[in-house]
């Protein structure tokens, strides 16, 4: 999967890129997200986003990020059925690191 990072740092700071992408990369590892479909050569484009100074913090762009990409392939009807957004299952996984091996642009 490839990335192409198009927010600004008063979008979104650098900060919390890893998450936005974190919470992109756990919704999308669940083989059962896609009724066992893949998706192949996909780019990811992060385009819009928002930074509250006392409210933002890791989990919350991992969660937004994770429901903004069920909702993307939700709204390009790849599959039969709507795609549901769990958040208890992302966070079951939350105490996982992962790194990201992306084409995403600075």
């Amino acid at each position: 999967m490839a990335y192409a990072w198009e927010v600004s740092e008063a979008q979104i700071p650098s900060m919390y890129r890893q998450a936005t992408l974190e919470g992109i990369e756990r919704w999308f590892s669940h083989g059962s997200a896609l009724d066992g479909y893949e998706l192949q050569q996909t780019m990811v484009r992060v385009v819009d986003g928002a930074h509250h100074e006392t409210d933002s913090n890791d989990l919350s762009y991992t969660f937004a990020a994770a429901e903004a990409f069920a909702l993307a392939v939700n709204a390009a009807e790849l599959i039969d059925r709507p795609l549901a957004f769990n958040k208890a299952e992302l966070r079951s996984h939350s105490g996982q690191k992962r790194t990201f091996n992306s084409t995403s642009q600075s």
